[in-house]
């Protein structure tokens, strides 16, 4: 029904007299900065020749801008030549999926003229996808050293980290599986690397817990004095964590042991007293793992 009339139904669910528009139409254009009044004049517009060079040169603005645009769809090949494109190691590309929804019609196909007014509706978005689609895929092509090999390689070492990472953070557990850690060989694509508890601790921390131990960072830089929790029913552990908190809530934000890893990375509490620490605050972890690490190498055919 929506794409019978597109500029019919967008303004209905409108934010306001300010922004009188729902951005269906061409909404990654608008993210970038294209002018709501060319969205508009778009409407209007009977030559194609005059959307073609409005559209193209919004493209060639953004490809001024980003010289690399990644695409959702293959975001794998994408990170794999960003970290070429870096030179970064295989471990900073890593991740987890976040803010990812699941509904019915996601994968739904639009047919027929539906299609036809949708591709109209977001011409720019449109002119968007297809030519930085095409770029990735000639950027790929130009990469070669076995870009394949690596994608593929990367794929299982990211699912094994989120594996081994669930054990070790969610269910703290000493090890998975696979071990206490993960070992990822040296490749011909970059240094080998090791997938620890440390390693998982960051890899799972969500946004909330790292703006908070940045504001930690940032206040103890700007020399802004400790306030502290006015708790008398503090552990050893929380005692030594509430003298070094400027303003952190214990168990809102972040856990013990993320402001332990933080408060040890800075140099607030001894290599010795991080390990003392993780043993009172977590006793489970002090059970020994009966498991060797699990060492990860490509498999060349």
């Amino acid at each position: 029904m929506f794409l019978q009339e597109p500029a019919m139904y967008d303004p209905v669910c409108g934010h306001g007299s300010h922004e009188p528009l729902c951005f269906t139409q061409n909404s990654m254009a608008a993210d970038l900065g294209f002018p709501l009044k060319d969205n508009q004049k778009l409407q209007s517009l009977k030559s194609g020749k005059t959307k073609k060079a409005i559209a193209e040169a919004f493209v060639r603005q953004i490809e001024e801008d980003f010289p690399f645009v990644m695409i959702m769809e293959y975001f794998d090949e994408s990170l794999v030549l960003l970290r070429r494109m870096m030179c970064w190691s295989m471990k900073h590309i890593l991740y987890y999926s976040v803010n990812s929804k699941r509904y019915s019609y996601k994968h739904v196909e639009i047919k027929g003229k539906d299609k036809e007014r949708h591709a109209e509706w977001n011409y720019v978005d449109y002119a968007l996808y297809d030519h930085f689609n095409n770029t990735l895929w000639q950027k790929v092509k130009e990469t070669g050293n076995s870009f394949w090999e690596e994608v593929e390689f990367f794929r299982q070492v990211n699912q094994k980290m989120r594996d081994h990472c669930a054990a070790l953070i969610q269910k703290n557990q000493p090890c998975s599986r696979y071990g206490p850690t993960l070992e990822v060989s040296d490749t011909r694509w970059g240094p080998g690397f090791t997938i620890d508890r440390e390693f998982c601790l960051l890899a799972r921390r969500g946004l909330r817990c790292h703006f908070t131990l940045q504001a930690e960072r940032l206040t103890k830089a700007l020399g802004i004095r400790n306030r502290g929790l006015h708790q008398t029913t503090l552990n050893v552990v929380e005692k030594e964590l509430n003298r070094h908190c400027n303003y952190c809530k214990l168990k809102i934000r972040c856990n013990k042991e993320d402001y332990l890893a933080h408060f040890y990375r800075e140099g607030y509490i001894s290599a010795q007293q991080y390990e003392e620490f993780k043993t009172v605050a977590f006793p489970e972890l002090s059970r020994s793992c009966s498991l060797p690490p699990t060492i990860l190498r490509p498999e060349f055919h």
